[in-house]
């Protein structure tokens, strides 16, 4: 089972420093690129204006003439029309399957970038979004700026204003945190009594132990218990809409930081079915809030690595 196994034939080199221009070999090209304007990251050679590719591997980089000699009658010729090549971006910390998982999810409001610019206008788009779907018990909101509120501890009051009969989280753009509503807090048990878990924090109110609004890391499977995970479909769905998001970014390499069991197979579904034209490294969670949920004991993380 390999995951990096299936690449995009736009991944010509995956590392941006220290790209070597391959010299003309003498063999045959498989699709050959002219008319560019091709960026090759190399000191030594900045520019060309083809190149040669045969089993997803550069034979040539150079002139028009250097490409010519690998060019063959069976060689596909792609005329780039003066367009910009560049190699291929590697992501070195990405959460794409989730963000487009979530982006899909109907029951789920990710919030628009221009409705980010206060928490008023935050609370007034999830306000929105519950009033518009009085039939989900839970309001599960993406994403709030980190360092929009202090230790990213929003108030409870402020996001009552959105409703306060159900319960709202909304999960900050770092992922370290929720911010909850009254509703929140209740549902999931947490009171001025409550203990911070082990690897987490409850935000406190200064000078009590009252809950201000925020749970932080290992606290935040508090809130993590009171929805649903996504199901296998949904994840498969995600994963899709993520692989071509990437491909329309010019991103051919990510490494997906934080994945579950379920990740990992629908990861390798689409790796065996031809549908991952990107190399993906995949991170598992491992103590975290996340996994808390479904693996308390970390067998199944525990499988995977000594597999």
């Amino acid at each position: 089972m390999k995951i990096l196994m299936s690449v995009a034939l736009s991944v010509w080199c995956i590392t941006a420093i220290g790209c070597a221009t391959p010299e003309p070999s003498g063999e045959v090209a498989d699709t050959v690129y002219t008319n560019g304007q091709i960026y090759t990251v190399n000191e030594a050679q900045l520019w060309a204006e083809a190149m040669a590719v045969k089993d997803g591997r550069l034979l040539v980089v150079g002139s028009g003439a250097e490409v010519d000699a690998a060019t063959g009658d069976e060689t596909k010729v792609v005329d780039l029309q003066g367009k910009f090549v560049m190699p291929g971006i590697n992501d070195l910390h990405h959460h794409g399957i989730d963000v487009s998982t979530t982006a899909m999810d109907p029951d789920a409001l990710s919030i628009a970038d221009e409705q980010k610019g206060s928490p008023e206008t935050i609370v007034a788009a999830i306000k929105e979004f519950a009033d518009s779907r009085p039939d989900l018990p839970l309001i599960y909101v993406e994403d709030f700026p980190d360092g929009m509120f202090p230790g990213n501890n929003g108030p409870t009051k402020m996001l009552d204003g959105a409703s306060r009969d159900r319960p709202i989280i909304v999960l900050s753009d770092g992922g370290h945190a929720f911010w909850g509503n009254s509703k929140a807090f209740e549902a999931a048990g947490i009171t001025a009594d409550t203990r911070d878990p082990e690897y987490g924090v409850i935000g406190r109110k200064p000078g009590s132990m009252e809950p201000i609004g925020g749970v932080h890391e290992n606290a935040m499977q508090l809130f993590w218990a009171l929805k649903d995970r996504p199901s296998k479909e949904a994840i498969e769905a995600g994963l899709r809409h993520h692989v071509a998001r990437i491909n329309a970014l010019g991103i051919t390499a990510v490494r997906v930081a934080g994945i579950t069991q379920d990740h990992l197979e629908a990861t390798v579904a689409a790796d065996e079915a031809g549908e991952l034209n990107a190399y993906h490294s995949l991170a598992f969670h491992w103590r975290t809030s996340y996994i808390a949920q479904r693996d308390q004991n970390l067998d199944l993380i525990r499988e995977q690595i000594l597999a």
